[in-house]
This record gives C-alpha cells, structure tokens and sequence, in this order.
C-alpha cells in the first residue's frame, strides 16, 4: 500500500541498508559501521511532520551526535583516568539535560548519547574520520528526506488529510457508542497530525504579495484542512444534543477523504462548496453543516494569523531541576561500571541516558522495555557474532529492524525500544566485536533501570509542570483562553484555540494514564478526581464550541 507511513518506512530501510550494502562486502566495513550509526540516530528522527520543522530537527539531532562522539572520542584519545571520565560523563549529562529539558529533547538525549559512544568505542586512532562518518551517515537520511519530501510532500499531506476526515466520519458514527471518548481520542491525534503535517501559517510563502501567485493546490489543502477542523467542532454540538446529528455528513465527508486519496485537493475543496450549496437551509441541522462546510477564503489565509499550536517553555528552576537527575544517575551508572574496566562498562551509563527520559511517558515502563529490548539485542547480537556476523544477516536484520522503527514509533515508546535497541546492538557490536556479552550487557541494563527507578521513586524525575496536577491545570486554562479569546468571525484563531485546549486535555490525560503506572513516593489515589475534572473540562470545551456555532446559524 503506498501511503505515507510505508514510504517513511522504506525511506529508513533504504537509508540504512544502502549504506550496508555498499560498506559491508568492501574493505572499507568499519567506515560502513560507522556511517550507520549515524543514519540510524537521524532515521529515529524522521517523520511526516512539516519540512522546515523536520529539518531543524535532523540537524539539531546531526550536531548534537557529531559534537558528542568528537567529545567522547577525543577524550579516549587524550586520557584513560577514571575520574576525569566520570567527569566528562557528568557534565556532558548536565548540559545534555538542559537541552531535553528546553524543548530539544532529541538534541539533548543524542548529545549524551554521542559522548558515552564515542568515548566507550574509542575508534582507535580514527576519531576524527568517525565523527565525520557519523555526520555524514545523518546528513544521508537528512538528503533522501528532503528529496522524498520534495517529490511526494503534496501526495501525504492530502493521504493524511484523508485519514483526518475519515476519523471525523468514525466520530460521528459513535456519537451514541460506549467506545465514543477512544474514537474522540483518536479523530483528535488525526486532526493535530493534520495540522501538523500540512500547516496553515506559510500559505503566503509562494505568493510575494500577488494572491494570484500561491499555489492553488496549496491553497486548497489549507482550506480543507479548515474544513476538517470545523466539522470536528460539531461534534461539539450534537454530542450535547445541541444539534441532531445529520445522516448525510458521515459519507459526505469520506466522499471527501476519497477525492483526497484518489485525486487531488483542488476536487477537495470543489467538493465542499457543492456539498454546501446541496445542504438544505430550512433547518438548524443544515445551517450548522452550512457553516462547518464555509471554506475560508484567501484572504482569511494569508493573514498570517498563529495556528500552529507552540510548546510552552519549562521554567529555568524545573530545567536545571531534570539536569541534575541527569547528571546525578549518569554519575552513578558510571561510577558503577568504571569499578571494571572492559569492554562493556559504557554500556551502563548509555542505558541510563536512554531510560531517564520522562518526557516520553512512564519511566518504570520505558525501564521494562529497554531491558527487554536489550535481551532481544543482545540476543541478535550473540548469534551473529558466533556466526562470524554474515554480511546478509547484518543487511537483512538492519533493513527489517529499520523499516520498523517509523511504525514502532507511531505506535508507542516501549516498541520503538524493541525496534530501535537490536539495531544499536548490532551496529555497536561491529564497531567493537566481543564474545560473552550476553549476561553483562543484560545485567548493565537491569542496574540502569534499577537506577533510573530508585531516583524516580524517591524524587519523580517528571517535571513538577508535567505532573497530572499540573497538566490539569493547564487544561482548564486553554479551556478557559478558548471561552474568553475565540471568536467565530476569527475561524484560524479560533481554531487554534481551540486545538490548544484539546491538546492540552489529551496531554493532560496521557500524563494521568501514565502516572498511574509510576512507582513513586506520595502517590496519591486522587486520580479519580482528576480523571472527573478532565470530563468536566472537555464538556467546558464543548460548551464553548456550541456557544460559538450557535451565534453563526
């Protein structure tokens, strides 16, 4: 099936495996290695979302790992003193923290990263070649990105703007059914992913003040897009009761996700404006489909009015805060493992660097899915070393493992770490080659998440904004935004605030679910009463969207 998802998906094998085909079977098999390292910490930043976006990140990610392994490296090479290594290692995790804990959380986890490798590996002599390999091995996935993109960027924005307007047809399909919140839950992820992907901040960017100049296509994804957000508000409506739920909608709005699957936005959008001139206007069910199906024009367009939803900024106490856990469980982990010296004692403070992430959700289950993942690695890693690492193992697991990684991701962390670990073994595992690693690197991963847990149980390693109360509370303040700011003469400001407030619910929600599976100090059983108030905030939230939408029919 040629979607989006399957294109990133064989974009990540064929970034990786091109690379190993070429290396593996020449003399030049260690350069190779080194070339996937860094492919393969860009592929794990790949995605569908914007270009301009998507770009800052591969390059943050890129000089963020090339100045980590030039670190690392150039210390193996200067100095074998344990303390001056626990030392790099604790400011490295201090400053790496920093960045994770500022909004460039993937920058600051590849940084670490890139310090424990390229100490740990050492590279023998070669640590400037190595650094330049693994910027290079990035800047590859950072080309066939921007290529691909070039090529198909039209082509996924309109298949992903296709699930969004299925997943409000579902949405409506279930309004009177059990499973009605997990299907809101989803037709939400699909509408911000919409968003996301297709933008409506830039439609000016091709125009240079002539609207006649911006790309009709372009265009007609920005003004379908609003449709698809508009329609998301009358669920608002009819889940109320406010409004009947008309029969027509349902297919009316898969006719549009088909017309964006098969042709292109401009029949879209042609589309829309039929189906609005055919609803009936005697009744308040069509006067309010009338309106959710008004486009807007070019000049609500190019105000440049703010739409995407931004990240809020962490206060500096709360940054400095996460830094210090960082630092203080790197520092332990390496302390621990520089007690031995051999070849496996960076693998310790590397697993630490990956667990202790709390931006991604419950840390005791990330600890569970490294060391699982870590077994399967290890696993993999064993047999092609007592295989004598068989070029076409190494290629066929890398092109499988990698092309799971993009699906993993969209699926959940725990898989990603499935995915993502075995790889980093086996590319690990060709740059130093050792037998009998199987029980050490386990049992490395086991103290590191025993590490991560101790710290998180006594001290929530999560920052306080982060916490289920909080998150709360940030609920009900872009709720309460939306009800005093939104206007229906502004339809992009209102629907940015609008999906600001979603976004934050369903964060708010995702920080509950997964504080419930945290093993901590305090753990309060209030989250009932939490769970009530985020009902009571999206029934505000609806409140406000039927408030508006009446005042337009």
């Amino acid at each position: 099936m040629n979607t989006p998802e399957v294109r990133l998906s064989l974009r990540a094998a064929f970034c990786l495996t091109s690379i190993l085909l070429v290396g593996l079977w020449s003399p030049a098999r260690p350069d190779s290695t080194v070339l996937a390292l860094g492919a393969l910490w860009a592929i794990s930043q790949d995605g569908l979302d914007q270009w301009r976006v998507r770009a800052r990140r591969l390059i943050s990610v890129t000089f963020a790992a090339v100045t980590g392994i030039a670190l690392g490296a150039s210390f193996d090479a200067v100095s074998s003193g344990r303390a001056t290594l626990l030392v790099l290692y604790t400011v490295a995790a201090f400053v790496a923290g920093l960045l994770e804990a500022s909004n460039y959380p993937s920058a600051g986890s590849y940084l670490i990263v890139g310090v424990i490798v390229g100490a740990g590996v050492g590279f023998n002599g070669h640590q400037v070649s190595a650094t330049l390999l693994v910027g290079a091995g990035s800047l590859w996935v950072f080309v066939v990105a921007f290529l691909m993109d070039r090529r198909n960027a039209r082509m996924n924005q309109r298949l992903v703007l296709a699930v969004a307007f299925r997943s409000v047809a579902e949405l409506f399909d279930a309004v009177d059914a059990e499973e009605f919140a997990q299907v809101r839950a989803r037709a939400v992820a699909t509408l911000d992913a919409a968003q996301d992907v297709i933008g409506s901040d830039d439609v000016t960017q091709h125009a240079r003040g002539d609207t006649d100049q911006v790309d009709p296509e372009l265009l007609a994804l920005r003004q379908v897009l609003v449709v698809a957000l508009q329609c998301g508000e009358v669920v608002s409506l009819v889940a109320g009761g406010a409004r009947r739920l008309d029969p027509m909608m349902a297919p009316a709005l898969r006719e549009i996700a088909q017309l964006l699957d098969e042709r292109d936005a401009r029949h879209a959008a042609q589309r829309v404006d039929e189906l609005r001139q055919l609803v009936d206007v005697r009744g308040d069910v069509s006067a309010t489909w009338r309106a959710a199906l008004r486009a807007p024009d070019v000049t609500t367009l190019t105000r440049r009015t703010p739409f995407v939803s931004q990240r809020a900024m962490l206060p500096l106490r709360e940054r400095l805060r996460f830094a210090t856990l960082l630092a203080t469980a790197v520092a332990a982990a390496s302390a621990l493992a520089l007690t031995h010296r051999d070849p496996h004692s960076f693998w310790l403070p590397l697993a630490v660097a990956f667990i202790f992430r709390p931006d991604l959700g419950s840390v005791a289950q990330r600890a569970f899915a490294r060391t699982i993942g870590t077994v399967l690695g290890t696993v993999i890693a064993v047999i092609a070393v007592d295989l004598g690492n068989p070029v076409a193992l190494l290629i066929g697991l890398s092109c499988v493992m990698a092309a799971g990684v993009p699906w993993a991701a969209r699926k959940s962390h725990t898989l990603t770490v499935l995915f993502f670990t075995p790889l980093v073994f086996v590319i690990v595992g060709e740059l130093r080659p050792e037998k009998g690693l199987f029980i050490p690197r386990v049992v490395d991963t086991a103290l590191a998440a025993l590490i991560v847990l101790v710290i998180d149980f006594f001290t929530w390693s999560r920052a306080p904004s982060l916490r289920p109360r909080q998150q709360v509370d940030q609920a009900r303040r872009a709720a309460a935004t939306y009800e005093r700011e939104a206007t229906i003469d502004d339809a992009l400001g209102r629907h940015r605030l609008r999906r600001n407030a979603l976004r934050a619910l369903v964060a708010a929600r995702g920080s509950l679910a997964s504080a419930k599976r945290e093993l901590r100090v305090g753990h309060a059983g209030h989250d009932e009463i939490l769970a009530r108030e985020l009902d009571e905030i999206e029934i505000a939230i609806d409140a406000t969207t039927a408030q508006l939408l009446s005042t337009s029919t």
